[in-house]
């Protein structure tokens, strides 16, 4: 898990430079809720239990959260 969180974080990076936003408050947001898109769309099926914590909320958290 930790060795595809670190791909997913360098597939962001280059992602970024395409995000538009009003402040930098929208685009932090943006590519948080992208990158963790990202990992949903990438995870193995034996993380489905973190898959699925993931999508119970109504919003799309950070890694932090």
């Amino acid at each position: 898990m930790i060795s595809f969180i670190a791909e997913a974080r360098a597939e962001i990076r280059e992602l970024k430079m395409f995000l538009e936003a009003n402040s930098q408050e929208e685009i932090k947001q943006k590519h948080y809720q992208l990158y963790m898109v990202l990992v949903l769309c990438a995870m193995n099926p034996d993380l489905d239990h973190v898959h699925d914590q993931i999508c119970q909320g109504q919003e799309i958290h950070s890694m932090e959260d």
